[in-house]
């Protein structure tokens, strides 16, 4: 945002772990709140203002509310939570539950109109397993393409905070150290010093690939020659929990039966792991076992087979679902995950859908009950290699807890209900003949 404003002093930058605004992937991710990233960053920015003023009471008042963070349990309206709406605490948590939808509220901070504007070299960082790289990766890619100033990117297997080896249950090995400064310290002594020996020595662009371990280099990102393929949901009607028969193929279905589960929201599914943020012991974060999640039977699970070759995927990955419910509103949620043989499900990525924004952002339309409908989900940027003996992975449900906040089903305002105005919701998943839900992976071809 600085640099879109043209300051003269201002040579060059490195934008690291950022968002493209605070609406969409911040404060909201397909119409959903994101409660745990935001309370918990919103605690953390509430605790330094107070100390900085010397604000002993509300230092006091903050201390409960960070342990509470991580522990969540949904008995009471978002809105009366008190330490997500005390007014000498939090002020701004209030108004983002009262602007829901993006219009000129959120617009002063949307980075995308701006774009076009930066004309300083950037250097780009950021983790997989970030809460914002499904925004970094755009916006390095539009600045990288205008060709206006040199951009450079380095994305490792992070989180937003810290950058390890260690990685949720994961150590992507040495490889995966923290290398942020020497990149850093080669930018700035090629742009402020006028030394480029060392950047000149850096690719365009270093990735690491999970699965893989290990970091490649390439001109630009994405890599070249990537072609989305189509994975299709199959089942016999009962994909429910790993005990399901649930399928996942390239092959598009015939005619069959669809599946179904009771999403309550007085009993949500938990977050295991994911890109919340902002410390890997308050919210969830980062690559887990979600085979704790996959056991509940509001979860719907579809497996490949094992592959018999290696399967680069690298991108962003996109899923469509035919689906009916009997709310006026609800969430559908859907998680890619990497199976290993010894059968650890770790996840990538995952996305959600709320009902009433399934279209626009800027309008909402509450859904008729049973009308079959296509929801779109954008389930996130990936750049892992499924190994041979390893299976890919698709959850479907509709929670995903306290990443998000949870649908209550009824169709009123969000975060205003009490818990006697939930209400369970009965969720029909198609995916046959012309009703063919399905995800579509970036797979890199040669």
């Amino acid at each position: 945002l600085a640099a879109a404003e043209r300051p003269a002093a201002l040579v060059t930058a490195c934008p690291a772990f950022y968002p493209g605004g605070m609406y969409e992937g911040f404060v909201y991710s397909g119409g959903a709140f994101g409660l745990a990233a935001v309370a918990h960053w919103g605690l953390i920015l509430a605790g330094d203002a107070a100390a900085r003023r010397g604000d002993r009471a509300a230092l006091a008042a903050l201390g409960p509310a960070m342990q509470a963070v991580g522990n969540w349990h949904p008995t009471l309206p978002l809105k009366q939570i008190p330490f997500l709406t005390q007014p000498d605490v939090m002020p701004f948590l209030a108004d983002y539950l009262a602007h829901p939808t993006h219009g000129d509220y959120w617009r002063e901070w949307d980075l995308a109109p701006r774009l076009a504007a930066i004309e300083i070299p950037c250097l780009h960082v950021s983790g997989w397993y970030d809460s914002f790289i499904d925004q970094t990766i755009p916006a390095f890619q539009r600045l990288a393409q205008a060709g206006r100033a040199e951009h450079r990117l380095l994305v490792g297997p992070w989180y937003h905070i810290p950058w390890t080896q260690q990685v949720g249950a994961i150590d992507f090995g040495e490889a995966a150290r923290n290398m942020v400064n020497e990149y850093q310290l080669a930018w700035f002594d090629a742009w402020l010093k006028g030394e480029r020996a060392k950047l000149d020595a850096l690719p365009m662009a270093r990735v690491f690939v999970t699965g893989e371990n290990g970091w490649r280099d390439y001109d630009g990102w994405p890599p070249p020659n990537v072609a989305r393929r189509a994975y299709y949901l199959h089942s016999d009607g009962a994909a429910n929990s790993l005990s399901g028969d649930g399928r996942l193929s390239p092959e598009p279905p015939a005619e069959e039966p669809p599946d179904f589960f009771i999403y309550s929201p007085q009993e949500p599914v938990q977050s295991l792991g994911g890109h919340s943020c902002c410390f890997p012991d308050c919210t969830p974060m980062g690559p887990m076992d979600q085979r704790p999640v996959e056991y509940r039977n509001d979860v719907l699970v579809y497996s490949s087979e094992p592959l018999t070759a290696p399967l680069f995927v690298a991108g962003p990955v996109e899923a469509t679902l035919w689906a009916a419910t009997t709310a006026r509103d609800t969430d559908f949620t859907v998680k890619l995950c990497d199976v290993f043989p010894d059968g650890r499900s770790i996840n990538l990525n995952e996305g959600i859908i709320r009902g009433r924004y399934r279209e626009s952002r800027e309008r909402e339309q509450l859904l008729e009950p049973d009308r079959i409908y296509e929801f779109r989900i954008d389930v996130g940027q990936v750049c892992n290699l499924f190994q041979p003996g390893h299976r890919i992975r698709i959850e479907v449900s509709s929670s995903n807890y306290p990443a998000f906040d949870r649908n209550p089903n009824s169709g009123g305002p969000i975060g205003a209900e009490d818990p006697s105005a939930l209400v369970p919701a009965s969720q029909t998943v198609f995916h046959g003949g012309a009703f063919a839900s399905r995800v579509e992976l970036p797979v890199v071809t040669d």
